[in-house]
């Protein structure tokens, strides 16, 4: 039974150990569960201001080191590329379509 205050979150055990090993590598002055709340909290807000501010772009594709947005409204295209220790990269002049992509929360390098 959880501690009073508090409920569970269940997590595939995998995914855990790998979230919890890279914290616990980390110097984040306070605790797991403190953390994994503003992270969650943060992530929907990123969410809900993308869609505010881009609201006629989409991800299409989302692979590691690299997402496709596309264009509601004009069904233009672009990739976004990010590697390990350079700027991330668009292949398009559209100002909006870099800034959207960083704001998305599965945008990672490898």
């Amino acid at each position: 039974m959880g501690r009073s205050g508090y409920t569970s979150l269940s997590l595939p055990q995998d995914d855990y150990k790998l979230i919890r090993a890279k914290f616990d590598k980390t110097d984040i002055p306070y605790s797991f569960t403190v953390w994994a709340t503003d992270i969650l909290d943060a992530a929907l807000e990123r969410m809900k201001y993308a869609k505010t501010v881009y609201p006629d772009l989409e991800i299409i594709s989302n692979v590691p080191s690299q997402i496709i947005v596309r264009h509601r409204r004009n069904n233009e295209i672009a990739t976004i590329t990010i590697k390990k220790g350079k700027p991330p990269t668009c292949d398009k002049k559209n100002p909006s379509f870099l800034p959207f992509a960083l704001l998305h929360l599965g945008l990672h390098q490898v």
